[in-house]
């Protein structure tokens, strides 16, 4: 059967909604902006360190600080960037796991924001010349498609050059086609991955 639940006992099933719901992602606690967070070669002495001083701006004492933070054992600075809030909650427990990766969040927003534009820009340098290299083969299709019915309608070679001209335009045609699809995709592609 077991021994009866005491008020004071921590239950996972029951309280993990109550202590989520303390440090929602809405909550107005100060934001670590001015705190930079170390690098991704930081060794787990410095990311202890800037973990104490995260701790430290929500009021928690220093030696407090101190021992939460010393559950960061090895991981280095690429750890404290890459973990999710997970991973977090594993180290330092529900609680201080999700302040903690809530305010590294917070302190690396800047650098996530720096990376995310540096993506998109490399992104359009890639794209742009697709899409001229589709709009010119477009307009050198109708060029030839062009071409082609000039060619047809000429009267001096007789029934050779219509049948000639009328393979060009078909030829400007399919080009054309093909164009078009190749300049829809790209620019498609473009617009998916800028949003």
């Amino acid at each position: 059967m077991g021994r009866p639940k005491q008020e004071d006992e921590f239950d996972p099933a029951s309280d993990v909604q109550e202590l989520l719901s303390v440090h929602s992602e809405d909550d107005d606690s100060p934001a670590p902006a001015e705190l930079e967070p170390p690098g991704k070669t930081a060794s787990p002495n410095e990311v202890r360190k800037y973990i104490v001083s995260l701790l430290q701006r929500r009021d928690v004492d220093l030696k407090q600080a101190t021992q939460i933070s010393a559950k960061w054992r090895l991981g280095t600075g690429e750890e404290l960037r890459e973990y999710d809030r997970h991973a977090y909650t594993l180290i330092f427990g529900l609680e201080d796991g999700w302040a903690i990766h809530k305010d590294v969040r917070a302190g690396l927003a800047p650098e996530d924001a720096r990376i995310a534009e540096k993506k998109k820009q490399a992104l359009k340098a890639k794209m742009y010349p697709r899409i001229w290299m589709s709009v010119t083969c477009l307009l050198a299709s109708i060029a030839t498609i062009g071409y082609g019915i000039h060619t047809a309608r000429t009267p001096t070679w007789g029934t050779w050059n219509r049948d000639r001209g009328f393979s060009i335009i078909k030829i400007g045609v399919f080009a054309a086609v093909i164009c078009v699809v190749g300049l829809f995709v790209n620019v498609l592609y473009l617009w998916v991955m800028l949003e």
